[in-house]
């Protein structure tokens, strides 16, 4: 049985409530492969995925070959054994394999304007649940002596990155819509909206999901400045 939900979002200031994703979402069918190609960073030279950044305990370091006018992205795949893919639409899609454990990261800059992203996940190869994990984080780079940065925008993780329940998704999406924006950091450009999302119950468990989609519409503007995120004002409810 495919369990679903729309959630409508409030934005405030600049932005504007979405009407979008009234209706249930299909489960995605992606083709296991890889589509979204590598960042020109030093951070990717295999040209398949990216070294992940250090999270903590190390300064921001600047991006290179920057598109002017355009925000970079991380896309971080949490480490689990389930098949996963995030697909941004017109650019292609992450692919990570069942049984590849460790995070993968992917980088993509987009330009103002909004961008459809898409998550989905398949058990993988163990038979010990579906566990997916999604972070979306932007950076912001150095200005008037101040920066750079990097912004938390989105994180998607069912159950705390245990097994995928029907409760597990729906307790994160309570927690998602009280975000104002959508957003992890409101010092970020990006807002979130016209979240949709989605499970297949598996076959052996009513409650357990074999299949999770998360589709959003990411709106992105061109940074006015940069803040430290660890300023209060860009603390959003998490």
């Amino acid at each position: 049985m495919r369990h679903s939900n729309t959630i409508p979002w409030l934005l405030f200031a600049f932005a504007f409530a979405s009407c979008r994703g009234n209706g249930p979402l299909p489960m995605p069918s992606f083709v296991p492969e890889m589509t979204l190609s590598p960042m020109p960073t030093s951070r990717c030279q295999d040209g398949v995925s990216c070294k992940c950044r250090p999270l903590k305990g190390v300064p921001g370091e600047e991006e290179t070959d920057l598109k002017a006018g355009e925000q970079r992205f991380e896309l971080r795949l949490l480490a689990t054994d389930s098949q996963l893919w995030v697909e941004v639409e017109g650019r292609g899609q992450a692919y990570k394999k069942p049984g590849q454990i460790e995070e993968l990261c992917y980088y993509v800059d987009l330009p103002p304007g909004e961008h459809t992203i898409t998550f989905h996940g398949k058990l993988g190869l163990s038979d010990r649940g579906l566990k997916l994990g999604l972070e979306l984080r932007e950076y912001g780079p150095r200005l008037k002596e101040v920066g750079p940065f990097w912004y938390d925008v989105f994180s998607f993780n069912c159950n705390g990155m245990n097994i995928c329940t029907d409760t597990g998704l729906a307790t994160w999406a309570k927690g998602q819509k009280a975000r104002p924006g959508g957003v992890l950091s409101s010092c970020s450009s990006a807002r979130v909206v016209g979240l949709e999302y989605s499970g297949n119950e598996s076959k052996d468990s009513s409650a357990a999901y074999d299949q999770v989609a998360v589709r959003f519409h990411l709106e992105v503007v061109s940074f006015g400045m940069v803040i430290d995120p660890s300023d209060p004002r860009c603390q959003n409810a998490r």
